[in-house]
């Protein structure tokens, strides 16, 4: 795979039409350019070898806009697939009691040891009835 990356000389934004080997026309825009606060121009980027060659013999080339730079992958790059993580739920009623002495550590203490998502654990209600549920004790945080 060959990821190439075209820029434009001059303008912000960059509109070129081309024509592939086959006849087809395609819109290239080149986007992304500021002005502020350093001056950068449009660029454009595409992996596919058709639009390679038709920007490449367009009479513009090299004229209005530029090839900046070329990326080659022996094999494309497969993405892995996110784990979730898992959450430790274990059975409550054991007493078990922890050192955290706010709900900023009662929080990170869920999410490390337990595997709690912080989204679960956005507030301190939250926090609270997550460790009651898994059975977890905060002498020092909670004055009961």
């Amino acid at each position: 795979m060959i990821k190439k990356t075209y820029r434009s000389k001059h303008y912000l934004s960059l509109n070129v039409v081309i024509e592939t080997e086959g006849g087809e026309r395609i819109s290239c825009s080149f986007t992304g350019g500021l002005s502020t606060p350093v001056r950068v121009t449009g660029s454009y980027r595409t992996t596919d070898e058709r639009i390679h060659r038709a920007l490449e013999k367009h009479p513009w080339f090299n004229v209005e806009y530029f090839l900046q730079n070329t990326i080659v992958r022996d094999r494309p790059i497969q993405k892995e697939p996110e784990k979730k993580p898992e959450i430790k739920k274990e059975p409550s009623g054991d007493g078990r009691v922890s050192e955290a002495v706010s709900a900023q550590e009662a929080r990170e203490e869920l999410n490390k040891t337990y595997g709690v998502p912080f989204s679960k654990l956005r507030n301190t209600d939250q926090i609270i009835a997550k460790a009651d549920e898994l059975g977890i004790k905060y002498p020092k945080w909670l004055k009961e």
